[in-house]
């Protein structure tokens, strides 16, 4: 059966609300049940706040096994310069910013600075595929962090 006369009953934000329509709206139809006609079901759309316990800063900070030379290392030995954008001649950085769990586990990278579509995909492809971190610490625990890095595109 389809649904028919969606409505918010209880406003959060037009953007949110426009969601939780959306995500009603294109929901397969249902089986319907044998209930009485003109039945209306209240159906709760939950949004979740991302996870404040993430810190910013850390006494000490996240960072890659192996320390900073270890880093630089990985990211040359495993940075694909896209073809398009070497022959393009194209050239910059991108920022790119994650978790690191307490786990040491990145988590969620997303992009601070675009450089270019290609270029943008190859830095989160490098982001995803690194190994484990040491998880940042904070009054002697380890703590989940943000991390934000620059990805260097040079052309030798």
């Amino acid at each position: 059966s389809n649904t028919s006369d969606i409505r918010i009953l209880q406003k959060l934000h037009p953007d949110c609300d426009s969601v939780a329509l959306a995500i009603v709206k294109n929901m397969p139809p249902w089986t319907p049940g044998n209930i009485e006609p003109g039945f209306e079901l209240k159906l709760p759309v939950v949004f979740k706040l991302p996870n404040k316990n993430i810190r910013r800063i850390c006494d000490t900070m996240p960072q890659f096994r192996g320390g900073v030379d270890s880093l630089y290392q990985f990211i040359r030995q495993n940075l694909k310069y896209p073809l398009i954008c070497s022959e393009m001649s194209i050239q910059g950085r991108v920022v790119i910013r994650f978790v690191v769990s307490k786990e040491g586990k990145i988590i969620n990278p997303v992009i601070l600075k675009s450089l270019y579509y290609y270029m943008d995909e190859e830095a989160l492809r490098l982001i995803k595929i690194m190994p484990d971190w040491e998880p940042g610490i904070h009054n002697k625990e380890k703590v989940d962090c943000y991390y934000t890095i620059p990805i260097v595109f040079r052309l030798e």
